[in-house]
């Protein structure tokens, strides 16, 4: 009950837009945003910067909860269904106690009880979506006692709803066939009413009948020539006005509509396509159109993740500076997990993320303009401390220019038959080192092996050229695909950085020069098995380098964020003899632009093991086995020779095929046919079954040649005899515990 002369509270009116300060948790600081609320919607975004932070619709703000003195807490879904908490403080109580009520009032909220001076829980409520909050429990019980007595009263009229719901489906029935109907009387009636529009030039009455077939969802072959005529006209109108006025906001809102008034053809299309890309200052080959023609509905973002593994030439690059960076070392990070000897690229897709792009441009301005404070007034160079990156991506970057350079070289084919689905083992002729190309069918090949290869490996990833007085570098970044899957679509979350693998340098985004560090922290796709890596294009600007076993984190935080560095260099090479990291405290500073799909060549001890295990392990049952079947000297021999028999003959064969069709396909069908003949092995009912199972587990057997094959496909000249000497080491191993198992 209101008190008498009490002012009454006046609230603003939606739409409703300021600043509040968003609390970064892992972080633990305040950073300020702009703030816009409407109706059904609430968005977030960094003052001066074009793509939202975070995009909330209908149904997505879960409850609003308030925290004394001046704390608001939005609890959301995100579009994976997951959960968050986000925390805004406002300049005081008033003012949070506004943006609450401005809220629940755009989502439909109900009111929560009174703040307290902790953390007031959200409201459990009846809603689309079922809600995991704790709320209040005195609430709570009273919620569940007036549900339990609206169950007992449904359940009283559960008779009469069943007739009324067939004379519903009925109802609605009839009222289906009269849409169906009319639907043609209407779509005439509302081309003539546009005919009439256009013909009096009433732009406003023309717009309105627009929006009215739009909201329908009509297709383009649906609609009344009327009707696309004025779609077309009103595009190219808006496309034409966004041209002239060179607002990249302008020039995306007409090109979405465009889209979204199915006149993508019109031929101011192109053109302002081709000028939002220079406003924009978009790297050669993204593709606007696409991103345009893919953009989810009320998303507001332009990107696309098109797949250029057909691209071989880029793959080829990308597979080279996998295999130039990868240093079989060990860390704890790893946590007991075998070093892979190789990471085979399998599919690259590049990462067209116009909002991302436009802010990593913002970025490196600003630490251009800080780098130019550093430079003297005299020369223009930069200051003697000022620290190069010098990242080991640039090696091979700086190799594939020199290969491209070249023009051709004659290579030698580590396969006699030339498959486009399959890369080649060829040595480089820049550092004597092997890589793997992928060759066009047409590709001609001499009698010894010998090709030329032209055009074999691209010169550059896609984008301009990294600014070295910026220290940009190419770095890697492993991480789970959903993961992966968010920072494409979205952004790194600066909150969520470190929270899997710690925090050493400070709350960051972690970097690394070397994949086989990256790999550490990627993880398999549950259905393709395959491994997820970020290549990402990164300003690191002023580096703090650090050299300690033991860094302090906050001082590190504290240097980046307040002081005159950009990022931190921790170099565990030079102090533990493992990788160099980077850690980045601006998620502005990152662009992920390639997404590389690798799996990890594992080693392939267990397959020689399984191979002579099986050999050995019939020896002892011999007496059991003639016993049982009734057979003689030379049959029970004959188990022995069937094995070694086929083993011999199907050796070459697997060998010829894994030059084909590639050493990993080959070994995991000729371990299926270990297995499979080893069951068979086990469940004999007579000797001639036996017999063909030994022959069976015998072909699969041969694998030795593959074995050593893949082992000379994936290590260098100098680890060469040591991985040699492992496979021979489980050979004998396999030998000696056949018998005793």
């Amino acid at each position: 009950m209101a008190l008498a002369g009490a002012p009454r509270q006046v609230w603003p009116e939606l739409p409703y837009a300021g600043t509040l300060e968003k609390k970064s948790e892992l972080l633990g600081i305040w950073q300020p945003r702009q703030v816009e609320v409407a109706m059904g919607s609430l968005r977030y975004y960094k003052a001066g910067y074009v793509e939202s932070r975070a995009d909330f619709g209908a149904g997505d703000v879960e409850d609003v909860g308030e925290e004394l003195p001046s704390t608001l807490l939005l609890y959301a879904w995100l579009e994976n269904g997951e959960k968050r908490i986000y925390r805004f403080r406002a300049s005081g109580t008033a003012e949070m106690q506004v943006w609450a009520q401005l809220i629940r009032e755009a989502f439909n909220l109900m009111s929560p009880p009174t703040a307290s001076a902790g953390s007031a829980g959200p409201v459990a409520r009846a809603a689309s979506r079922t809600s995991s909050w704790s709320g209040a429990s005195s609430w709570s019980g009273n919620l569940l006692g007036k549900v339990t007595q609206g169950a007992g009263i449904a359940m009283g009229q559960v008779s009469q709803s069943a007739g009324a719901a067939i004379e519903k489906s009925t109802w609605l029935s009839e009222k289906l066939n009269l849409a169906k109907s009319t639907s043609s009387q209407w779509m005439d009636q509302m081309g003539q009413q546009m005919e009439e529009a256009l013909s009096s030039c009433d732009e406003g009455k023309t717009e309105m009948l627009l929006d009215k077939v739009l909201y329908t969802g009509m297709t383009s072959d649906m609609m009344p020539s009327a009707v696309r005529r004025a779609a077309r006209r009103i595009a190219s109108r808006n496309l034409r006005e966004a041209m002239e006025s060179g607002d990249p906001t302008r020039l995306k809102g007409a090109l979405v509509a465009a889209r979204r008034l199915h006149a993508a053809d019109v031929p101011e299309f192109a053109p302002a396509v081709q000028k939002f890309r220079a406003v924009q200052r978009l790297p050669e080959g993204w593709d606007v159109g696409r991103m345009v023609e893919e953009r989810r509905r009320g998303a507001g973002k332009l990107l696309t993740r098109p797949d250029v593994s057909g691209d071989t030439s880029l793959l080829a690059l990308v597979q080279l500076m996998f295999d130039r960076t990868n240093r079989r070392v060990t860390t704890r990070d790893r946590r007991g997990e075998q070093i892979p000897l190789r990471l085979e690229v399998v599919r690259v897709e590049e990462v067209q993320n116009i909002g991302k792009w436009v802010d990593y441009l913002v970025r490196r301005d600003g630490i251009r303009e800080a780098t130019k404070l550093l430079c003297s007034p005299s020369g223009g160079s930069l200051p003697a401390d000022f620290r190069y990156v010098n990242a080991e991506t640039e090696a091979p970057l700086a190799e594939a220019q020199a290969l491209v350079a070249m023009g051709s070289w004659p290579a030698k084919l580590s396969r006699a038959a030339v498959d486009p689905l399959v890369p080649q083992e060829v040595v480089s002729p820049i550092t004597g080192q092997p890589m793997w190309v992928k060759l066009p069918p047409s590709t001609s090949i001499s009698p010894a092996g010998e090709a030329v290869l032209e055009n074999a490996i691209l010169h550059a990833l896609p984008g301009p050229e990294l600014d070295p007085n910026l220290n940009e570098a190419w770095l890697f970044h492993g991480t789970r695909p959903i993961a992966a899957e968010r920072i494409t679509q979205n952004d790194f979350q600066i909150d969520l950085a470190g929270s899997s693998t710690g925090t050493l340098y400070g709350r960051g985004i972690y970097l690394a020069e070397n994949c086989s560090k990256a790999d550490e922290y990627s993880h398999p796709d549950h259905k393709s098995g395959l491994f997820t890596m970020l290549l990402c294009r990164v300003a690191l600007g002023r580096l703090l380098y650090s050299a300690e076993v033991q860094p302090d984190p906050r001082f590190c935080e504290e240097s980046c964020l307040q002081g005159r560095f950009d990022s931190v260099l921790g170099d565990r090479k030079a102090c533990r003899g493992t990788f160099r990291e980077f850690a980045v405290f601006d998620e502005d500073a990152v662009l992920p632009q390639d997404y590389a799909l690798h799996i990890d060549a594992k080693d392939v001890y267990m397959v020689i093991l399984m191979d002579t295990l099986n050999f050995g392990i019939v020896f002892p049952l011999l007496p059991s086995i003639a016993e049982t079947f009734g057979a003689d000297a030379t049959q029970v021999g004959s188990l022995a020779t069937a094995y070694s028999v086929a083993q011999v003959l199907f050796t070459p064969i697997l060998g010829k095929a894994s030059d084909r069709f590639g050493r990993r396909p080959v070994l995991l069908i000729a371990v299926f046919g270990t297995m499979l003949s080893a069951a068979v092995t086990g469940l004999a009912w007579n000797f001639y079954i036996l017999l063909l199972a030994r022959a069976v587990n015998g072909a699969s057997g041969g694998t030795a040649g593959i074995a050593n094959a893949y082992i000379a496909d994936v290590t260098t000249p100098e680890e060469k005899a040591v991985y040699i000497s492992y496979l021979s080491a489980a050979n004998s191993i396999g030998i000696i515990l056949g018998p005793a198992l």
